[in-house]
């Protein structure tokens, strides 16, 4: 077995471990889940389904609000590349007369510095 493995094996039985401590000292209990619902105390089994509800609830709420901001990170990066091409492009734009006389000389460069070619016959 892996060592990641084995680490995340280990790591998730003292987890349940801790929680089957806890469930056993009386912690977990339904008697003892008290939940406050219009001013009143909400005890036993209705109680933990408040509870339990409630944390459910809490939980899908941070869920799509962690999804919305990713959304809108996502929207505000993508507005931002397009607005750096943007840019980009227009001072490529703006700055291009100046790369025409480089352009040239290169070109003719290459035309003059080109090697000439010789014929291979095959043998015969």
């Amino acid at each position: 077995m892996m060592t990641r493995q084995r680490t995340l094996l280990l790591v998730s039985g003292f987890a349940l471990a801790l929680v089957l401590l806890a469930l056993c000292s009386g912690a977990g209990l339904p008697g003892n889940w008290t939940v406050v619902a219009g001013g009143q105390p909400v005890t036993g089994f209705a109680g933990l389904g408040y509870a339990v509800g409630g944390l459910l609830a809490g939980l899908a709420i941070a869920f799509f609000a962690l999804l919305f901001v990713g959304f809108i990170l996502t929207g505000v990066s993508l507005l931002v590349m397009v607005l750096f091409a943007v840019i980009l492009s227009g001072m490529l734009v703006l700055f291009s007369p100046l790369l025409v006389p480089l352009l040239m000389v290169g070109g003719l460069m290459m035309l003059f510095s080109r090697k000439k070619k010789v014929a291979v016959y095959p043998a015969v």
